[in-house]
């Protein structure tokens, strides 16, 4: 028996509620299992796990069968964040049977593979039998009469989808009602794409906007300073998997990978001597900023490579990355230098990690590519507004740089009629905005980005609070 199942088994046994039997079956091969929960009268509930096909199903009396999808490869994740799924769930299906708001099944006690189970705000009993609960709200608030509207601009995580639907009236972006979502929504989780603010003008109900990352430049923050939208993120969240990914083209681009890949594939033959690439051994590593990102880079190529880097971030304080970082971070071993110019003659790979703004647009142009070293690298996984691309274009068609590695452009989705000439060189690796694209990213961060939509629009719509949320407006 698996900790999740064992552990629900055991606080089942806990209510001593009449007529409760619990039983407990797994498969030949001890990877499944079946949960019984027997009410008397009141009928069965099924809990049935089937790893293999990263389902969770429960049947029920009450409510028929609902299957939730979660993946098998995190276990971690699996026992916390299903952990509260099942709490949330069964808790609402023993109510609505025995109609007894006493009995409680906790999963966020020490338990769950010893894990700690995302915080969960328990629904109030639903008012018909087959309905879904309304969130908590005092009478006069808008939820306690309907349930609250989340808009989704692009597609998020299933487990997510899933907690969203449980909790919210879903508008998916490839719905009839997407076109007019602005009339109904309460709430809007942004992945990517972003609101523009004519809808934040127009989005009459619209009380919170959980951005699924870091980056805000999306939402129109005047407005929804004006209108009194709370506007969240979640900074830090995809850190390291970002980090991991301008390392990845970083190495791409020196070592010729793509290029090699796809010279294999056409079928050419080289001599050997043709095929040299350079190394990031020993090299030195330019950041431009001080961020999460930048930091994980940091260590990452300090680490693994012993690159000495270099730093310019004039918005960050002098202590930042040292032993006197108030954070309580490790420090790590830099310089910093007056201007992106003393950094860019000496980087041999030069990576983006500022904010895009009136500031940044476009800071890395012509002249800038001039001061690079002829064998120099430019990375960018910040945005794609902080290069002139045409300049870029012109700089790597000369080999005036050696090569660059972009995971964002200025235009996206990026298309072949836009971007035809940029991809068909050798020395450019691309990857289509994806460098928090890990399956284990996405799940924590768009659960959350849930919960912190659910919570933060209960709690906003009921007495202005955003609970612990970080909030941009």
């Amino acid at each position: 028996m698996d900790h999740l199942t064992e552990y629900l088994e055991e606080k089942l046994e806990e209510l001593d509620v009449p007529g409760l039997d619990v039983e407990y079956s797994t498969s030949m091969c001890g990877k499944s299992g079946v949960l019984t929960v027997k009410l008397g009268a009141k009928g069965t509930y099924v809990i049935n796990k089937q790893p293999p096909n990263k389902q969770i199903w429960l049947s029920s009396p009450v409510s028929g069968p609902k299957r939730y999808d979660y993946d098998t490869t995190h276990r971690v994740w699996f026992y916390a964040r299903d952990g509260g799924l099942m709490h949330d769930l069964l808790n609402r299906e023993l109510r609505e049977s025995l109609g007894d708001e006493s009995i409680e099944v906790d999963l966020a006690e020490e338990g769950a593979n010893s894990c700690t189970p995302i915080p969960m705000s328990l629904p109030t009993p639903s008012a018909t039998p087959h309905g879904s609960p309304p969130l908590a709200a005092s009478p006069s608030s808008p939820l306690a009469r309907r349930k609250p509207v989340l808009y989704l601009p692009t597609p998020i995580h299933p487990a997510a989808r899933a907690l969203a639907a449980d909790r919210f009236d879903v508008i998916d972006a490839d719905s009839p009602r997407a076109a007019t979502w602005t009339d109904e929504a309460d709430a809007v989780v942004v992945r990517q794409g972003g609101v523009s603010a004519d809808e934040a003008r127009r989005a009459v109900r619209l009380r919170i906007i959980a951005r699924n990352g870091v980056g805000t430049e999306t939402v129109p923050l005047e407005v929804c300073r004006e209108r009194g939208i709370a506007v969240t993120n979640q900074p830090g969240s995809n850190a390291k998997a970002v980090a991991e990914q301008a390392l990845v083209l970083a190495i791409s681009v020196a070592r010729r990978t793509v290029e090699f890949d796809r010279r294999l594939r056409r079928g050419e033959r080289m001599p050997s001597i043709h095929w040299l690439a350079e190394t990031l051994e020993g090299k030195t590593l330019g950041l431009v900023g001080m961020g999460d990102i930048a930091r994980e880079f940091a260590k990452k190529a300090a680490c693994a490579f012993d690159m000495t880097i270099l730093v310019y971030s004039p918005t960050s304080p002098p202590s930042k990355w040292t032993p006197s970082d108030p954070s309580g971070h490790a420090p790590i071993p830099h310089r910093r230098v007056s201007s992106l110019n003393e950094l860019l003659a000496e980087a041999d790979v030069v990576s983006l990690h500022c904010p895009l703004n009136d500031d940044t647009r476009e800071m890395m142009g012509r002249e800038q590519f001039e001061r690079m070293k002829p064998g120099g690298i430019l990375v960018n996984t910040g945005r794609g507004g902080l290069v002139d691309e045409s300049a870029l274009l012109a700089a790597l068609s000369t080999h005036e740089i050696y090569g660059a590695g972009l995971d964002v452009l200025a235009h996206e989705p990026a298309t072949l009629e836009r971007y035809g000439d940029l991809f068909a060189l050798d020395n450019v690796v691309v990857s289509p905005h994806a460098g928090a694209g890990t399956h284990q990213v996405q799940v924590d961060s768009c659960v959350d980005s849930c919960v912190v939509a659910v919570e933060t629009c209960a709690r906003f719509l009921e007495d202005g609070g955003i609970g612990k949320s970080k909030r941009v407006v």
